[in-house]
Formats: structure tokens, C-alpha cells, sequence
């Protein structure tokens, strides 16, 4: 039986896609190493020269398959921490996060509205003397 190893290779891809977010849902992988699986980008590189040296081997395979778990391991990061990878966004709940922003009304309220001036401490008197 021949293997096709562009199915073997979209195989490998979903399997790691789907892993990576049911290992995040479970507690097995912490949210600080998924935010930084994006830095594993140049392993395609590899995977792709690493399919060119060994195209003309038994083993040309092994450059389709470190692309398709590096690409299944970038995206799948991505599903799994979803809205909650950003700029500056520490693990945080990002509805938590976020500074609401005012309305125009609001805003034009606060700039027109007559601010009363902080009181003066009271001064001390010549009674007490």
C-alpha cells in the first residue's frame, strides 16, 4: 500500500490544529506558551529547504511534515486564545481589559459642564489663641 503524502501532510496539519486549542481547553499548556508560538514561523522555512534537500530521498517527507505541525501549531495557538492574543493583553480576560471608551455626548458634557473648584483648606482662625 502506497502512502500519499499530501494527505499524510493535511493529516498531521489538522491533528496538531485541533490538539493544541482541546490541550489549552484541558490546563496541559499554559496561555504564555501558546501567545508565543507565532515565533516558531521560521520552522516552515526549514521544513520548506528541508523538502527541496531530500526531494530525491525516502525520506522527502519529513520537510512536509515539520511544515504542516509548525502551521497546525501557529494556527491551532491562535484558535485557542482567540480574542485573548493582542498588544500588551498579559493572559488578561479582555473584557477586563479594556478601558471603556466615552461617547460623544459623554464627552461633550464633561468638557462643557461647570467644574466647581477644589475648596480651600480652612484657614485657622484667631479664637483659639
Amino acid at each position: 500500500m502506497k502512502l500519499n503524502r499530501g494527505r499524510l501532510n493535511w493529516g498531521v496539519f489538522f491533528i496538531v490544529l485541533g490538539a493544541v486549542p482541546l490541550a489549552y481547553r484541558q490546563g496541559a499548556v499554559p496561555l504564555s506558551t501558546l501567545s508565543d508560538a507565532w515565533r516558531l514561523w521560521p520552522l516552515v522555512l526549514v521544513g520548506i529547504g528541508l523538502k527541496i534537500v531530500l526531494s530525491r530521498t525516502p525520506a522527502y517527507f519529513v520537510g512536509g511534515l515539520v511544515v504542516a505541525a509548525c502551521l497546525g501549531l501557529v494556527v491551532g495557538s491562535l484558535f485557542a486564545i482567540g480574542p485573548q492574543f493582542g498588544c500588551g493583553n498579559q493572559g488578561g480576560n479582555a473584557s477586563t481589559t479594556r478601558v471603556p471608551a466615552l461617547s460623544m455626548a459623554q464627552r461633550r458634557s464633561s468638557s462643557t459642564s461647570n467644574a466647581v473648584a477644589p475648596a480651600s483648606p480652612p484657614r485657622p482662625t484667631a479664637s483659639g489663641m
